[in-house]
């Protein structure tokens, strides 16, 4: 990799990727306590970390037929939509906490929000390794990228990469399994050392939701070459039980002190 592309690709380096998902449950003032309360044990930590928020057009993202539909994701999509100018608060609280700012943006008006929030970096879901017209407009911006590959077929990351790196964009692929949540068994680490040679000029991470151990995949998958690191996260506030899957503020200084 020359010097200009490795330069580039320095902001995924020893990244820690948090991703706030919806765990703010609709609420501005909830999304504020998860960000601040990880901005602690991130300085404590002294860890370079990014803030990362998944976006969408919910009017437009869920189907008409759709939106009176008990099916747990349709619903959770629908209850914990954020305005504008949630957005924007969470947004400002992350960066003035210093926080690196991500999205996933999961429709291409998601994406223009995403850049006008100020987005240092874009993320691409491992269910839309396929989809192209949200790919395009995403690369249109030409920010640091991250793709997660859970269940994709390796022509499917080898197309995304060859996208990403014949426009000079910087790309991550993130190991993921789409098993949520897993355990060390389920992992399939090996998976980035295969990356790391099939992909040499990109950085290779790990996007993982196990629910008993934050210590044995961080260091594997730093011994194997993986530089990203991203988990889904959330506090306990006493009212809404913590999904299994995601990590507490506690937890997260345990996955820091073993990196």
């Amino acid at each position: 990799m020359s010097r200009a592309k490795e330069m580039k690709h320095d902001i995924f380096n020893n990244l820690f990727m948090l991703e706030i998902a919806n765990n703010h449950w609709g609420s501005a003032e909830m999304g504020v306590n998860i960000i601040q309360e990880f901005a602690k044990v991130v300085k404590a930590n002294n860890i370079k970390a990014a803030m990362k928020f998944q976006i969408r057009d919910v009017p437009n993202f869920v189907h008409p037929d759709a939106k009176h539909s008990t099916l747990r994701y349709v619903k959770k999509t629908i209850d914990t939509e954020l305005g504008h100018n949630d957005f924007c608060r969470l947004f400002s609280v992350a960066h003035n906490e210093g926080f690196i700012l991500a999205a996933t943006a999961f429709d291409e008006a998601s994406v223009e929000m995403a850049v006008y929030l100020g987005a240092d970096i874009l993320k691409i879901a491992s269910s839309d390794i396929d989809d192209w017209p949200l790919i395009e407009a995403i690369a249109k911006q030409g920010l640091p990228t991250i793709v997660s590959t859970g269940g994709a077929e390796i022509g499917q990351i080898d197309d995304i990469v060859s996208y990403f790196n014949d426009r000079s964009i910087p790309l991550a692929v993130n190991h993921c399994v789409s098993l949520y949540p897993s355990e060390n068994t389920d992992l399939a680490l090996r998976q980035i050392s295969f990356l790391k040679k099939r992909f040499p000029e990109n950085v290779i991470g790990l996007s993982s939701h196990e629910k008993d151990d934050w210590e044995t995949s961080i260091a594997v998958a730093y011994a194997l070459g993986a530089r990203t690191f991203e988990r889904h996260i959330d506090i306990d506030d006493g009212a809404t039980a913590v999904t299994p899957y995601c990590t507490t503020p506690k937890q997260a200084d345990i996955w820091f002190k073993a990196f």
